[in-house]
């Protein structure tokens, strides 16, 4: 399976907004349910990493 999302991510004024496209995804098992939001998961820390090197910020850890 592979997975995109589209995330829109800018600054409004004061704050930074995270936009996800509405969609409806259905699951036959929970097991798909997670191999989806750990596939969201990987993809979002991407696209943090590449925000932080593209701002210059450190960031720390939360384990």
């Amino acid at each position: 399976m592979n997975i995109k999302i589209k995330l829109n991510i800018f600054e409004d004024g004061e704050f930074w907004v995270i936009e996800i496209p509405e969609s409806i995804e259905v699951f036959d098992d929970v097991n798909e349910v997670i191999n989806f939001l750990r596939g969201i998961n990987e993809e979002i820390n991407d696209i943090a990493n590449k925000l932080i090197k593209f701002k210059g910020l450190e960031v720390e850890a939360n384990a």
